[in-house]
């Protein structure tokens, strides 16, 4: 629970922070209209002591004027309270529906798999309104119940002092119940998003799949798992409204019975001459702001705890590392990966793809991109073999010139025809393959009159490249375990292919060369 108060209390404001001035305005206004209500019980007693025991009709119609004149000052504080708050709000909500939506936008398919998209849906709507009728609430009745209630003691033990005695049962009964209600329902609402997030995949999986399930006549299969999911949410949200539920009778209960001891001890005090019948009156009045405040704050409190949860999960978003991931954290996540087209790393170097990295996205398609005739061998005959061997059709800039493709509701388009050795039954020897590739390197180095020595001395090999210094490292260089994990990217290519996309060489690595 420190956690989620940690991240609403610091993280929240620091997005709220652009949109402060016009919540302050909102907050002053509203504490304006407080004020005004703090003050009419105590005009109300004045009439009802001097007017009403005087049988004095215009003090009656002065006093009269004096609250309707102040209740017309509250009512236009109210007015530009919600005027500013809803501005400063929905600023906010939409300022980090649109951080969010950013965010989501930079993420690969490791991150979608692992919050769903469904899961991103509910966070970008749901969670992110849930936190911006929390600050509207916190606007409107923060200061407002905090002003009213601390308002309504001071001037009930004005009135008297004895009988404000009352409070200090009353006040701390509130808040011990509020405090246990809400520790009790951060557990359920946490509960009721997740269910809410499998409900949402269902509807999205049965949206974007329709034709199929109708092809597949699989409609009565999915209406199941529809109300499996919908009943799950159902339940769960039964619990925690009744939980909730069952906090205001008790609340109200606490309230009834303050009224009756004011009338009950109030009344022998005005039997006794120690008391007006208007200070009675007014007292009652001050008594029910003050437990109308806290009913208000312990609603506030209620809501703080669903708001919680969804400031937690919408932060999950935004705070995700997006780094580049490497195969190997690829293969070794638990969720499934199954890709469409995969764009071959590294022009299909030998050591561009394991076998297990190949298997885990299983892509339908591959392209590779890679100059006819180049230099390198790109791509290698064992990539070539890995792709074949999971069935994934190829495409080679190499052979077939620029490919484009395109995605339909039905499938994905190519502009070209798939070139697949291997799966088309031409029989390729790993050798001959290879002594060709090594006859284009000769040809090829010929034509600039660069040596055999020279080029094999540019071989593919493993380095390290610092993005914020520009330069190529071994992977046994002192600065490479100085190097921030940020800046840090490992490449298996050649130092040409590293030079060509701005890196240099680090001196202490390579003096000697």
């Amino acid at each position: 629970m420190e956690n989620i108060h940690k991240y609403v209390g610091g993280m929240m404001f620091k997005f709220f922070k652009p949109f402060i001035p016009k919540a302050i305005l909102a907050a002053l206004f509203k504490m304006g209209e407080a004020f005004c209500d703090l003050s009419l019980p105590l005009i109300m007693a004045k009439i009802i002591d001097i007017g009403v025991s005087n049988k004095d009709l215009t003090y009656i119609t002065k006093m009269g004027g004096t609250m309707v004149g102040i209740a017309l000052i509250g009512y236009i504080c109210s007015i530009f309270c919600n005027y500013f708050s809803v501005h400063s709000t929905q600023n906010f909500g939409a300022s980090l529906r649109d951080k969010v939506f950013t965010k989501i936008q930079s993420f690969n398919f490791v991150h979608l798999n692992k919050f769903t998209q469904a899961s991103l849906i509910t966070r970008m709507t749901k969670d992110v309104d849930q936190i911006m009728n929390m600050f509207l609430m916190c606007i409107r009745m923060v200061l407002r119940g905090l002003v009213t209630g601390i308002g309504a003691v001071i001037m009930a033990v004005t009135i008297n002092p004895i009988l404000a005695i009352l409070f200090i049962f009353i006040v701390p009964t509130i808040v011990g119940t509020t405090m246990y209600y809400m520790k009790k329902s951060f557990g359920i609402y946490a509960e009721v998003q997740k269910k809410l997030d499998n409900l949402t995949l269902v509807m999205r999986e049965n949206l974007t799949g329709i034709r199929v399930i109708r092809a597949l006549s699989k409609e009565k299969i999915e209406a199941e798992r529809f109300k499996e999911k919908n009943d799950d949410l159902k339940l769960k949200t039964i619990e925690a409204d009744n939980l909730m539920a069952s906090k205001l009778p008790f609340i109200t209960l606490i309230m009834n019975i303050g009224v009756v001891a004011v009338l009950w001890f109030g009344g022998i005090r005005v039997n006794y001459g120690k008391m007006h019948l208007g200070e009675v009156v007014a007292f009652i009045n001050y008594l029910n702001m003050l437990l109308f405040s806290m009913n208000a704050l312990s609603f506030l409190f209620t809501l703080y705890s669903r708001t919680a949860i969804s400031y937690r999960r919408v932060k999950e978003v935004l705070f995700e590392d997006i780094t580049n991931i490497s195969e190997e954290e690829i293969v070794n996540n638990s969720i499934d990966i199954n890709s469409d087209v995969y764009i071959v790393n590294h022009h299909g170097s030998s050591g561009s793809s394991s076998s297990e990295f190949l298997n885990k996205i299983d892509p339908e398609y591959a392209v590779i991109s890679a100059g006819k005739g180049n230099a390198y061998g790109h791509p290698a005959y064992k990539t070539l073999e890995k792709l074949n061997k999971i069935g994934a059709k190829i495409y080679r800039t190499d052979i077939e010139g620029e490919i484009e493709f395109s995605f339909t509701e039905k499938e994905i388009q190519f502009n070209k025809d798939s070139y697949n050795k291997l799966e088309s039954g031409e029989k390729i020897n790993k050798d001959s393959y290879e002594n060709n590739q090594d006859n284009k390197l000769i040809s090829s180095n010929e034509g600039d009159n660069r040596s055999i020595e020279n080029e094999s001395s540019n071989k593919s090999d493993n380095y390290v490249l610092n993005k914020n210094t520009k330069k190529i490292h071994k992977d046994d260089c002192k600065s490479v375990k100085q190097m921030s994990d940020n800046n840090k990217v490992y490449f298996d290519g050649t130092i040409d292919e590293a030079e060509a996309q701005g890196y240099s060489k680090c001196q202490n690595c390579f003096k000697n060369e």
